[in-house]
């Protein structure tokens, strides 16, 4: 709820895998995960091949499902993002285009997994405890095989920064920061804000107004009201 991350997961324990979806937040608003309780007789004979629980990952441009847009003639509207999947991981503790991280404590040392999307030579890993470089090494990232590193951080907070040979950012994480509002379970889900009515007169001026008004309704399958 209200997350400004770029990116969300969803990751399954059994298989060690899962599927991250990452876009600009500022263009791509809506973000859901939808999940089927366990043992749900719909799920396992409609929706799984016998599977007793169920979830999708949805995401677009308007930040809840009801809203749509129309394409005028000859208009062309664009976005991106991806959909990555994560395999052989222990987790998901942050992604990005070009590789996913997990981080995963255990008393002092913390295990570091490092799975690319492609092919980076001679990558650079960097863990620090934020005075000090605990780990700074080289390698080659493969989607083939995580890269993974056992490392003493004692009872720091500790970041991880992942760089190209050339030095430039593939991903940078600070230990338990997620920019996003904290979990409650009365929050309500964002509605879209309905925009003011038009004046009560009919001025050919107010026209733009009615039409704005209308287009609104429409767009949440509201006929009656947009007529």
């Amino acid at each position: 709820h209200e997350s400004r991350e770029p990116w969300m997961a969803v990751y399954k324990p059994q298989s060690r895998s899962g599927l991250v979806h990452y876009a600009n937040p500022a263009e791509v608003k809506g973000k859901k995960v939808w999940l089927w309780a366990d043992n749900n007789k719909y799920v396992t004979e409609n929706l799984t091949e016998n599977f007793n629980s169920y979830v999708e990952m949805q995401a677009g441009v308007f930040e809840t499902q009801p809203e749509f847009s129309f394409l005028l003639p000859g208009e062309v509207k664009s976005f991106s993002h991806y959909w990555i999947p994560v395999r052989d991981l222990g987790g998901v503790s942050r992604a990005t285009p070009d590789v996913v991280l997990n981080v995963a404590r255990t008393g002092a040392k913390a295990l570091i997994e490092v799975g690319a999307t492609r092919v980076f030579k001679g990558a650079k890993i960097r863990v620090a405890d934020g005075v000090k470089a605990l780990l700074e090494t080289q390698a080659d990232l493969d989607p083939k095989k995580p890269w993974t590193a056992t490392v003493d951080v004692g009872p720091a907070t500790v970041t991880i920064d992942v760089m190209n040979s050339a030095g430039a950012f593939l991903l940078h994480h600070r230990e338990g920061e997620i920019d996003a509002l904290p979990f409650d379970k009365n929050a309500k889900n964002p509605e879209p804000v309905e925009p003011a009515p038009p004046p009560a007169d009919s001025k050919p001026e107010n026209e733009g107004a009615y039409l704005a008004l209308g287009a609104w309704y429409e767009q949440r399958d509201q006929f009656v009201l947009a007529w």
